[in-house]
């Protein structure tokens, strides 16, 4: 059934099979995910089904990972674990709350994105530098999560939040720390490198081949391609309208999500889906390369089209930057 917000009391921002996320009326600027909602030193509501105990570890695994990464300008700020004071048992991870900004209106980049595919009343996508840029902020995350040994193996959208229009990373509940703690989770269905999820059981899988192995790097390379992807086209890797079953045989076919013609940054996505992936700092680099040159096309657009605003088309289309990025195979 879920659980309702209590006015004066908590507010829930969001639930999953598995968690939920509330801000309580005493602190309404920290979001706290667990799989209880504590009011005080009672718990209000529980979500079905949670295991107490895989719960006690996936929260700690968390916080040891938000505090490995530290303070960070990508990275959704921690604010501590809340504990049982009796028994010192994990009870809730603390974050900032996001604010979304930029009128995007959801915290949550996914939702932000989905509310332009799949409303027909929804937003339209941002301008295409403010995409860039937040293109680039999400690979700047996963550099830092590089660096600091962490493998995040939920790289996704999904889990981005927006302060003030900036993103930051967030849900590390199943992500490796190097050396000595591997990553739990598998990646997003449509993150994943085509032809090495396994056989799809709802037909057209017969004739497929085998999944392939594929190294966690790579793995989590592919998923910072299809982030790309997804915020420069603001559109879910192979459609968001796409069938899930479709999906499912163009990846058991080794198909890769489809990157529009003209798309500025394709040349970024490939380096993120080659069989040797390059490093995320190398994609951050391609992508500040491609913002430079859009900033460039804007001002020549203000000069020889007069333009006040200095906007080019929402979608790229009269930018190809990287003419000879579209015949790299991947």
């Amino acid at each position: 059934m879920g659980f309702n917000s209590i006015p004066g009391v908590v507010e829930v921002l969001g639930e999953t099979p598995t968690s939920i996320v509330y801000a309580l009326a005493s602190d309404p600027t920290t979001a706290r995910k667990g799989t209880s909602v504590w009011v005080g030193d009672e718990a209000v509501y529980t979500v079905s089904g949670a295991n107490a105990q895989r719960n006690e570890e996936m929260l700690r695994n968390e916080a040891r990972i938000y505090r490995a990464l530290g303070s960070h300008a990508r990275i959704a700020p921690f604010r501590g674990l809340d504990t049982d004071p009796a028994t010192g048992a994990g009870r809730a991870l603390c974050l900032a709350r996001a604010n979304a900004g930029w009128g995007l209106g959801s915290a949550c980049l996914r939702t932000a994105v989905a509310a332009s595919v799949f409303r027909e009343d929804g937003p339209p996508p941002p301008l295409l530098r403010d995409r860039l840029r937040m293109a680039r902020e999400f690979a700047e995350g996963v550099r830092h999560l590089h660096d600091r040994g962490v493998t995040w193996g939920d790289t996704s959208t999904r889990n981005a939040l927006l302060y003030d229009g900036h993103v930051r990373l967030c849900d590390f509940a199943h992500s490796g720390l190097a050396p000595s703690v591997p990553c739990s989770r598998r990646y997003e269905e449509r993150y994943a490198v085509p032809g090495a999820q396994r056989r799809p059981t709802h037909g057209g899988g017969d004739d497929a081949p085998p999944p392939a192995k594929v190294s966690p790097k790579r793995r989590e390379m592919h998923a910072l391609g299809c982030a790309v992807l997804e915020l420069i086209q603001w559109d879910l890797p192979y459609g968001g309208c796409t069938d899930r079953d479709d999906v499912r045989r163009l990846m058991a076919t080794h198909t890769f999500p489809t990157i529009e013609e003209g798309r500025v940054a394709e040349q970024a996505i490939r380096m993120c889906w080659r069989e040797e992936p390059v490093s995320a700092w190398e994609v951050v680099q391609a992508l500040k390369v491609v913002e430079a040159r859009v900033a460039e096309e804007e001002v020549n657009c203000v000069w020889d089209c007069g333009s006040e605003s200095g906007d080019v088309d929402s979608d790229g289309s009269s930018l190809v930057l990287d003419p000879c990025s579209s015949q790299e195979s991947v």
